[in-house]
């Protein structure tokens, strides 16, 4: 394998792959209409083996993107796979390659090991109720991740509580009811269940009528639209919309990027978790340590 080359490659690869990602059409259509699509798929493969190879060998890092309350406490954090090889590769674009490759659970089951390992930091320093989500596609969910998650909780000496589950809303939810009973038993158990990205998919209401789901996360697009036309009414209706039908489900904002932004949302009335970067960016773990210690001083 020629690093150099891939690397050299690397934006005619990512956009062929984004282009895969968000096709409608049958993948092996979409690569032949690509203009030189059999050699990019070949690049693709061969960059999607050295990623799992890095992954394998732990040659990855988890990076952390708190959630912050109304009071502008970080409570929780969604954890966020990023390369770490002899260059950078989006995490959508490697992790498209890892689903059509069939490695995704391997590299879930993976971030599940690390992101416990944190998490008996985070419980012993930060709060032992401290939640962290890990993004993970519907079809990794079987009885080995199951046995994986209890496993590593019973190893690191954490609560089941303390992790959670994000399902991304492009999932098909038709199938949903197959995993239901795996579901339900990682929920008696503490393991918070959310909706990733609600609103960007037609399939919202579907989920939301199949699953129960503790968290309901709105997409960061709302947030932008917001900004560029100065009318927040669409999302705080939204919110308030989403509160009233489901009660019991946390609301969770994505995108939250300044100041106008925040005290907008919290007109709303609704009691919920906010995300992005006016309260703070992705982080490893050791920062979510310092910044919390820092906050905890008053600094």
């Amino acid at each position: 394998m020629d690093t150099k080359y891939l690397q050299d490659n690397l934006k005619e690869i990512s956009d062929f792959t984004l282009t895969l990602l968000h096709s409608n059409r049958p993948i092996v259509e979409t690569i032949k209409a690509y203009p030189d699509g059999e050699r990019l798929t070949k690049l693709a493969v061969e960059l999607e083996s050295m990623l799992i190879d890095d992954v394998r060998n732990d040659k990855f890092d988890i990076f952390y993107q708190p959630k912050h309350t109304s009071q502008n406490e970080a409570t929780s954090a969604e954890a966020l796979f990023r390369t770490k090889g002899e260059f950078f590769v989006r995490p959508d674009v490697a992790f498209y390659l890892f689903k059509i490759c069939k490695h995704e659970k391997e590299v879930v089951l993976k971030q599940i090991e690390r992101v416990s390992k944190d998490l008996k930091s985070f419980t012993n320093e930060i709060d032992k109720d401290y939640n962290v989500s890990i993004n993970i596609a519907l079809d990794c969910l079987d009885p080995e991740l199951v046995q994986k998650i209890n496993s590593e909780v019973s190893k690191n000496g954490i609560s089941h509580k303390n992790l959670g589950i994000e399902i991304l809303e492009s999932e098909n939810f038709e199938n949903v009811a197959s995993h239901k009973e795996l579901i339900e038993g990682l929920q008696s158990k503490g393991v918070k269940f959310a909706l990733d990205d609600f609103g960007t998919q037609n399939s919202n209401i579907q989920a939301l009528k199949t699953m129960n789901f503790d968290t309901i996360k709105i997409d960061a697009s709302y947030l932008k639209e917001a900004r560029a036309t100065n009318d927040y009414s669409k999302i705080i209706r939204l919110e308030q919309a989403l509160k009233t039908k489901y009660p019991n489900s946390q609301i969770v904002v994505e995108g939250v990027e300044n100041e106008i932004d925040y005290n907008m949302l919290k007109s709303s009335g609704v009691p919920q978790l906010y995300q992005g970067y006016h309260f703070a960016k992705p982080m490893p773990a050791k920062d979510v340590l310092t910044n919390y210690k820092a906050q905890e001083m008053g600094q």
